[in-house]
């Protein structure tokens, strides 16, 4: 698999332009062996533009709503791939990658820093409608659910959403293992054409969480807005606990057993979860998911709520911590644990302190997420929290 942290511009006429992405600005391209999100500067970008005299004026229409330029991400695929990747979902896969490997980051530096950091919602990863037909065509076609239509391409006033956050991302901005290690996946169900029941929950899920994660509402955003979110992410979480007969609380909770957890106050299962008959044992994790599950059920069952519905219990927007916790579900659910043996500190210092820096690197994602939802317990701000 190609080091996400890592792009080669390499072989730059064998990749074809598939969907623009104009609410994302690439600092630097991601590319897996076949499918890469590329920055307009990629010299495979402007490879393609020499062949496609159309992509050209496509992906320089994009202005903002106030007529400044805007820089669109282009997703290309090489001519070569497998059959098994020129697909809407093997594509969306990839696609749902980074931007689960974006958002769960920019939430843990949130909820730590108290202020918005990177790219906070999904909305950054859409798909422009427009795409080019054939090569040398000065037409632009559309097909939706809810519309197949052609038009001339030297009469398009392109524009991504209005009114987004932060569009810039690079890499470091990304959950480098986390995306590693869904890239892996992805190669694995996608380029092998391998058929997995945890590839298909997995990559699933990340399509549910994508949707979660998407900015809930715009200048008429309200309590109802919030409360489906909360329930999306509550449904992405239970697509990954699945067994493949049913899902409920105790089987998600269960996820987060499987973390290695790096904070002290998270190691221990010190708290508990009367659900049903049976008595859970779990940690703030655990508690934190019963609360959104709480308030998925409230929402989604027609209970009364209120804006504490979406605090409860800890005086928090509860939506806030769906991402990173749902990062510490996929650490579960991916068995993502640093497992090398350390070598012998008198013997080898130098390879002992390599081998110690790679773990720190490891975990160091994984931190950030675990930092985040222990503010859940910290005392309240009044000042940081105000906002739904």
């Amino acid at each position: 698999m190609a080091d996400p942290h890592h792009s080669p511009e390499t072989q730059n006429d064998n990749w074809e332009p598939v969907w623009i992405l104009p609410n994302v600005t690439l600092m630097d391209s991601i590319d897996h062996s076949h499918v890469g999100l590329m920055r307009r500067e990629d010299q495979r970008v402007l490879a393609a533009c020499k062949l496609h005299p159309g992509l050209t004026k496509l992906v320089s229409a994009f202005k903002s709503e106030f007529g400044s330029p805007v820089s669109p991400t282009v997703l290309m695929m090489r001519s070569d791939a497998p059959q098994s990747v020129k697909t809407v979902s093997a594509l969306g896969g990839f696609r749902d990658i980074i931007c689960t490997g974006a958002i769960v980051d920019s939430h843990a530096r949130m909820l730590t820093r108290k202020r918005p950091v990177g790219i906070m919602f999904s909305d950054a990863f859409d798909i422009y409608p427009w795409g080019l037909g054939k090569s040398g065509s000065q037409h632009v076609y559309a097909f939706t659910p809810g519309l197949a239509g052609v038009h001339d391409l030297n009469r398009l006033a392109a524009s991504p959403a209005a009114a987004l956050p932060a569009r810039s991302l690079a890499i470091d901005d990304l959950d480098g293992v986390l995306v590693h290690r869904l890239m892996k996946c992805w190669g694995e169900h996608h380029c092998a054409g391998t058929e997995d029941v945890q590839h298909r929950k997995l990559f699933r899920a990340l399509d549910g969480a994508r949707f979660a994660a998407r900015m809930p509402g715009g200048t008429d955003a309200n309590i109802f807005d919030a409360g489906r979110s909360v329930a999306l992410w509550v449904s992405a979480f239970e697509i990954l606990a699945h067994d493949g007969k049913r899902v409920d609380l105790e089987r998600v909770l269960g996820l987060f057993g499987k973390v290695d957890w790096q904070h002290a106050h998270l190691q221990g299962q010190s708290q508990t979860i009367a659900f049903g008959k049976k008595t859970i044992p779990t940690n703030l994790a655990g508690q934190i998911y019963k609360a959104l599950y709480d308030a998925r059920n409230a929402f989604l069952h027609g209970n009364y709520v209120n804006s504490e519905s979406l605090r409860k219990p800890f005086g928090r927007p509860l939506n806030w911590f769906a991402a990173p916790l749902f990062r510490l579900a996929l650490t579960g659910f991916l068995d993502l644990i640093f497992d090398k043996p350390a070598p012998d500190r008198q013997q080898s210092p130098q390879a002992f302190s390599e081998h110690c820096t790679e773990k720190w690197t490891f975990y160091e994602a994984q931190s950030r997420a675990e930092d985040a939802i222990l503010e859940a317990n910290k005392p309240l701000d009044d000042e940081d929290w105000e906002d739904d």
